[in-house]
């Protein structure tokens, strides 16, 4: 175990292969603190690589990298209700359809890598930012950060409440409660914003819903679908190839809208300015 403390906010930059990361920001915490373990106990290649990190301090910046593994994954540790089963990254194990090292399908199960997951939780006072670097280690934010920017390959991203996020995932799927500025460029992961000032999100298959925009939305997608719902008089650029767009908003909330999609159908509920 590896635990780094920080006086006063922080922008914090982390960067791992494979694991998760929790991070919540305190109103009445002082300083950072940062915290790395095994995903599992026994696994001494995480250990090692815990014990490699490279922790730089500078001002107000911090810095955690974990040295990626010197093999690649091969196995995943699935755990159901009264079993763990050791299972190759592509497979179906009792009914669950996992791909790289992902549950497609299934109830009840998680997985975790064996081989050198590292779970990173970082308390942090409020003010802070945050920047993660991944392969395909999920990323859990509760509270509010002035910033969020994720880079990852197939990581899940949630987060509670950014003034400004910027992701750019392969496949991970991106949920925030609420954002103001909102950035996202994404091949096949789904994208859910809850409240939103702006709003710019770039995806290939994933599908893209906006619960409650407040002022702008430039949507693009290939075959995913896109949903937006105004609570306040908003602006909306939505362009799909094969996906359904939908747009609508509150009672007297008008948009000025501009959507387009080759062989989807577009849904327009909203009052229009």
């Amino acid at each position: 175990m590896l635990t780094i403390t920080h006086p006063g906010r922080v922008h914090l930059a982390l960067d791992l292969a494979h694991g998760h990361v929790e991070v919540h920001v305190e109103d009445t915490r002082k300083h950072a603190e940062v915290t790395l373990t095994p995903m599992l106990d026994s696994d001494t290649t995480a250990a090692r690589l815990i014990a490699d990190a490279l922790v730089t301090e500078t001002g107000d910046q911090l810095s955690v990298t974990v040295p990626r593994p010197s093999t690649p994954y091969s196995s995943a540790t699935v755990i159901q209700p009264g079993r763990v089963v050791v299972q190759t990254f592509s497979g179906v194990v009792f009914g669950t359809n996992i791909v790289n090292g992902r549950v497609i399908s299934g109830t009840d199960t998680a997985v975790v890598q064996t081989g050198g997951g590292v779970r990173i939780v970082a308390r942090l006072p409020l003010g802070s930012t945050l920047a993660v670097v991944s392969e395909t280690a999920p990323v859990v934010a509760t509270g509010h950060l002035r910033s969020l920017r994720f880079h990852s390959l197939s990581g899940d991203l949630t987060a509670h409440s950014v003034d400004n996020l910027d992701v750019d995932t392969t496949s991970g799927y991106v949920s925030v409660a609420y954002a103001g500025l909102t950035l996202v460029h994404s091949v096949s992961g789904d994208v859910e914003v809850g409240e939103a000032f702006d709003v710019l999100v770039s995806t290939t298959s994933g599908d893209v819903d906006v619960a409650e925009l407040v002022n702008t939305a430039r949507v693009r997608t290939v075959s995913g679908d896109i949903s937006v719902h105004a609570v306040q008089p908003s602006s909306v650029d939505a362009n799909s190839v094969s996906g359904d767009i939908s747009l609508n908003s509150g009672p007297g909330v008008l948009i000025t809208s501009r959507t387009r999609t080759v062989s989807g159908r577009v849904r327009n509920r909203a009052g229009r300015a």
